[in-house]
Order: C-alpha cells, then structure tokens, then sequence
C-alpha cells in the first residue's frame, strides 16, 4: 500500500493546474492529507476543481468498518456530464482511515478526488494547516518582525546613546538578539540599563507553549519607581521562541528590555557583549 500524501491540487477545489493520474500504477493507496481522506460521493458538477479539469468522484456509498467495497468512480465533465469516464475501484474501510485501490485514468487531464478542505491562507495557521479553524498567527514569520539588538540587553549600562521606542511601530516583533529573548520580569531597579535610561519590563508571567497573555510592561523611574509608565502588551509563546506585540511609548528615553530568563524562575542570566 501507498501512501498518499496530497495537498491543495487533489482537495475539492477550484482548479490552477491541471492534475493528472494516468500514469500511477494500479494499487492501493491511502490518503495523508490535511485537506481530507475522503473521496467525495457526489457529482461534482461542472468539472475544474481538485487541481484538473475533471475531477474524479466515487457514485456509492462507503464500506462498513472492516469491509471492503466495490465502487464505480467516474470523471465528471466541465458540461453537464456527471460520468464521461467510468473506472471500477475498491474502497476498504480499516476502522479509522480508508484505502483505495485505484486504476490510472485512461485519458489527462483527470485526476482522482480527495477531501473538502483547503490550506490556510498565507499568515494564518490552524493545527492541521488546513481549514476549519484558520486564525491569525503572530509566530508565523510574515506576521512579525524581528529585533536584532543586544543593546537592549539588562546587562547593558552604557546608555551614552539612549534608545528610545517612541518611534516603534505597534506589531507583534521577535526578539533575536544574542542578548536574549526573554523580558525580564523583575524590576531594574533605578534605571540606566538594557541601553537607556528608562528600561521597560514585564510585569507579568510567560505563557505556556502555545499560549498568549495580555501582560503590563512598565516603565522604570529614577528613584525606586519601578513603573512610572505603563504600557498594554502581549506575548505569546511560539514553542521554540516568543513574540510581543508592542506598543511606542510615550516618552524619551524609554525601551523595551530583554535578556535571557530561565523558565520557571525569576533568575537573570545578563550578556554584556562587546
């Protein structure tokens, strides 16, 4: 048995490129896709979808669990023509997925059809990438940007050149820096750190794998302030990194921080790099 691992060109769609299977081997085959394992069992009037002109569907019903059936599968045309082709086909219900044992086709363009489903579209994600269930995705990498500089690290005190995001766009960002992704989650007390003289951190705890909070970040003052401004943010834990979605602050000097933290505790592991 074969298995078949299939995407948009074979789900029940509108066709961009033509699929054909005159040329598998005869066998059997079982369907691997997130758009559906499913031969649909009605016409598919009108032709062009599952990735070819005519699509090829099963005129029957599904076996029971542990039977097999023979089934008629027929080529629908792009006129009124439900069954152009004909192919004789077996379908095996296996108690949780089913195998075909299908034929080539005898003429191109036509392909068999499988599932309903389509992929997410570009920028959403879902768990199977494919529908239902597609949401906006801040881990996916069109849907972020990316911050790249380990100035903004606790353990950097040379603030001779002040960073400040008054002019930062608000978005969902990727800390990469070498200084660390993680921000930190207890105060720097009394500033003069991460680059700046008001260093931002959060005020809040990290989700778990998956997950998003809705978190404060603050903004420390000169003078055991530790949250002279305070700002609405997110992050969101992408398994194997995190993501923020910020905001610019409102004031100069004021940035945000990050440095590497060790999960589960409150301990700073500080990079001074040079």
């Amino acid at each position: 048995m074969l298995n078949l691992t299939i995407g948009k060109d074979l789900s029940v769609m509108l066709s961009r490129s033509k699929f054909a299977t005159r040329f598998w081997e005869s066998g059997w085959y079982r369907v691997t896709s997130g758009a559906g394992e499913e031969m649909p069992t009605e016409c598919i009037h009108g032709g062009f979808r599952c990735g070819t002109a005519h699509p090829i569907w099963m005129n029957d019903t599904f076996p029971e669990a542990h039977q097999i059936k023979n089934v008629t599968a027929c080529a629908a045309d792009y006129n009124t023509d439900c069954c152009i082709s004909s192919y004789d086909i077996q379908v095996k219900n296996c108690s949780g997925y089913y195998v075909y044992k299908l034929v080539p086709t005898t003429s191109c363009p036509q392909a068999y059809c499988f599932g309903t489903e389509l992929p997410c579209p570009e920028g959403e994600s879902s768990p199977t990438g494919f529908t239902p269930g597609c949401k906006y995705d801040p881990c996916l990498k069109i849907n972020h940007n990316e911050l790249d500089d380990w100035r903004r690290s606790v353990g950097n005190n040379n603030t001779l050149t002040s960073l400040c995001d008054s002019f930062l766009d608000t978005g969902w960002y990727r800390p990469i820096s070498k200084a660390g992704q993680n921000m930190p989650t207890v105060c720097p007390v009394n500033g003069f750190t991460c680059g700046t003289t008001h260093p931002i951190w959060m005020n809040g705890t990290f989700p778990e794998s998956g997950e998003s909070h809705n978190v404060t970040a603050c903004s420390v003052g000169l003078t055991n302030d530790c949250c002279v401004h305070q700002y609405d943010i997110q992050v969101k834990n992408c398994s194997k990194f995190l993501v923020y979605n910020l905001k610019p602050t409102k004031n100069c000097p004021e940035s945000y921080c990050f440095v590497y933290l060790e999960y589960g505790s409150s301990r700073l592991f500080n990079f001074v790099l040079v």
